[in-house]
Order: C-alpha cells, then sequence, then structure tokens
C-alpha cells in the first residue's frame, strides 16, 4: 500500500470528481505537491498515469452503474462522457466490449439471479 497520504488525497479527489476532470491545478492543491512532481510520483506509485487512473476509476463506476441496471443514457450524463458512443468506444478499449454487449454477458453468467436447480453443481 502506497503510504503517501498526499497521493491518498488525490485518488480520493479524482474519485470524487468522476463527471468532470479535474485540472492538474486542482490536484497541486489537494496533494500540495507540484504538477510535475505529483505527476512523477503518481506514475511511479500507482503504474499509471493521473488521467488513466481517473478514466478507469469512470469506467468501473459504469460497470457498476450497468449491473445496478442504470440506462447507458443516465449513465452517459451521470459520468460526464459527451454521448453514447464516446462511452461505448472507451469502454470497449477498455473491457474488449462495448457496454451493452459486457452487460449482456454479465446477465447471462451471474449466478446470483437464477433459481438454484439452475446453477452448475459445485465443487471439484
Amino acid at each position: 500500500p502506497i503510504r503517501d497520504g498526499r497521493l491518498r488525497r488525490v485518488k480520493k479527489f479524482l474519485g470524487q470528481n468522476l463527471c468532470e476532470r479535474p485540472t492538474l491545478t486542482q490536484l497541486e492543491e489537494v496533494a500540495g505537491l507540484s504538477q510535475y512532481r505529483l505527476c512523477t510520483l503518481f506514475k511511479q506509485a500507482y503504474g499509471v498515469t493521473i488521467g488513466q487512473y481517473w478514466n478507469a476509476l469512470r469506467l468501473a463506476e459504469a460497470v457498476r452503474l450497468l449491473q445496478l441496471g442504470k440506462p447507458i443514457k443516465l449513465i452517459v450524463a451521470e459520468l460526464g462522457y459527451g454521448d453514447e458512443p464516446y462511452l461505448s468506444r472507451v469502454f470497449k478499449q477498455h473491457y474488449g466490449l462495448a457496454p451493452g454487449a459486457w452487460l449482456t454477458l454479465y446477465r447471462a453468467n451471474d449466478w446470483s439471479r437464477t433459481r438454484p436447480s439452475d446453477r452448475p453443481p459445485s465443487g471439484s
């Protein structure tokens, strides 16, 4: 685990601002570090850039909302994506499937939604 509280504050801030991309100036204030130092430390600590991390957070939230049954149009609006095709393109680049196809596959494999008699046998 990363013990640097400055980076943890940045991660928390990013997670609380999924609709609009925070600026480096905002993150600089949150971390109390220069933009260059913040970007360098973040990449060293987490292996991705701040932008890549923020995009992954947004996509993870999109997945969570899909699982809850929220329509894609509302997810687009809630997470600040420009339009459905853009979300679909970014989602497909990250997960290998468009959101609708991902949801279909998720539902087909969600055994918690089936009757016990329909589930595969457990064990070995």
